[in-house]
């Protein structure tokens, strides 16, 4: 089960080269909201697959030129998605991609994006 602290670790980039970013302020608060909703259904996230991303890192695992990750602003997590779990995700962040693994979340600026991917 992933917790607040456990997704700090994981959020930090892998590329091994870095100064890695913490996640921001925005996104914990966004990220705690939504591990509380999901626990009160028994709906439990297993990880953060991706979090922080340097522009090397970024680039060897194919990530878009502005991504949200590389400004701390975003994650990927393994979450079983149902109806109820896609909707307070958009409820609560403002950038939501839908996987088959989980979901791409984040905390942008601006006009909500969401995108099925499956």
């Amino acid at each position: 089960m992933l917790t607040v602290e456990t997704f700090k670790k994981q959020f930090l980039c892998r590329c091994g080269r870095c100064q890695s970013l913490p996640p921001s302020e925005k996104l914990l608060k966004a990220l705690t909201a939504f591990l509380s909703a999901l626990k009160v259904r028994g709906v439990e996230v297993s990880k953060c697959s991706s979090g922080y991303r340097c522009p090397f890192h970024n680039d060897a695992v194919g990530g878009a030129k502005g991504s949200m990750h590389m400004k701390g602003i975003a994650c990927d997590l393994h979450v079983p998605v149902d109806e109820v779990t896609l909707q307070t995700a958009r409820c609560i962040f403002r950038g939501v991609v839908l996987y088959d693994w989980g979901l791409h979340l984040d905390v942008r600026d601006g006009k909500p994006v969401f995108e099925d991917r499956r």
